[in-house]
């Protein structure tokens, strides 16, 4: 019985060594950057300046798909915020439930759809 007990205890602690947890760094934003912001009843749009054009597309967008997201779901939809990153050229998405926010690189992919990219990431996220 002992030995079942040191045998499972020793898989556990050799196998532990293989498992890793996802990590996705964005990156970090210089102090300097101003921020704005635009709203809506289920968005905030947060963004640098400088990015107003853009910012008031993507809003666009996701206000435009909100009807057709919620459909069929009897909760109303949660204020959710949109951070716009553009300091990165990695381009890319993503969705975070801690703290809630979905953060958005605003940088086109070389390899995108014929869909322009803001529309594609908004939809997406």
């Amino acid at each position: 019985m002992k030995w079942r007990l040191i045998i499972m205890l020793l898989l556990v602690l050799l196998c532990g060594q293989q498992l890793s947890a996802q990590y996705y760094n964005t990156g970090q934003t210089p102090y300097s950057i101003e921020w704005k912001n635009i709203e809506r009843d289920s968005i905030r749009v947060i963004y640098p300046s400088g990015y107003d054009t853009n910012a008031r597309r993507t809003l666009f967008y996701m206000d435009s798909m909100k009807e057709s997201v919620n459909y069929g779901l009897t909760a109303p939809l949660m204020k959710i915020p949109v951070v716009f990153k553009t300091e990165n050229f990695e381009s890319n998405g993503i969705a975070m439930w801690a703290p809630r926010r979905i953060e958005m690189i605003a940088f086109p992919s070389i390899d995108s759809y014929s869909e322009p990219w803001l529309k594609q990431l908004a939809t997406h996220e």
